[in-house]
């Protein structure tokens, strides 16, 4: 790797309008600070944890500019867990409602963001639509605008998350 010589940061700090090459593409820097962020998250971390994700956000949109990407679904989910942990409940909301309205987006991203609504709408009292969106988390049950199944979180194999949306769902049922 052969860095710039001083002549051309010279020139970049007049303003010549050239640009430094990056050893990093742009998904790559987001996916780096989202991982930073899910480690701060896992070590108690949560207002490190906010700024990683917000700053894999900023990445994550230059190179998919609509909500419909993948890697910002990933980093919004990632911003909901953090949010509710936080007690952010709004900035949870908010992370989660785009996810919600892709129509193509993964089944499980889908399923995740469901129940992390759920788990919303449970702590702020909302216990009716907490139940819709569990039972849309975990059941096989429900079906799309076009009369398809939708598959639950435990027939996607995705045990983790099954058990996790599972526990939230039996202490809402154990509170109504």
């Amino acid at each position: 790797l052969k860095l710039p010589d001083e002549k051309v940061y010279a020139e970049l700090k007049q303003g010549s309008g050239k640009k430094i090459p990056s050893p990093f593409f742009a998904e790559e820097i987001a996916w780096l600070y989202n991982e930073a962020g899910v480690l701060s998250y896992a070590q108690g971390a949560l207002q490190f944890a906010r700024g990683f994700f917000n700053r894999a956000a900023e990445f994550a949109h230059r190179i998919e500019p609509s909500q419909t990407g993948a890697i910002r679904s990933t980093i919004a989910l990632n911003v909901a867990e953090t949010g509710i942990d936080r007690g952010r409940l709004m900035y949870a909301e908010a992370a989660i409602a785009p996810i919600l309205g892709i129509k193509d987006e993964h089944p499980v991203v889908l399923r995740v963001a469901a129940g992390l609504m759920g788990l919303v709408e449970q702590i702020k009292g909302r216990y009716p639509s907490a139940e819709r969106y569990f039972k849309q988390a975990l059941d096989d049950s429900t079906e799309d605008e076009e009369g398809s199944p939708r598959l639950g979180l435990i027939t996607l194999k995705q045990t983790r998350a099954a058990s996790i949306m599972s526990r939230h769902y039996a202490e809402l049922l154990q509170r109504v």
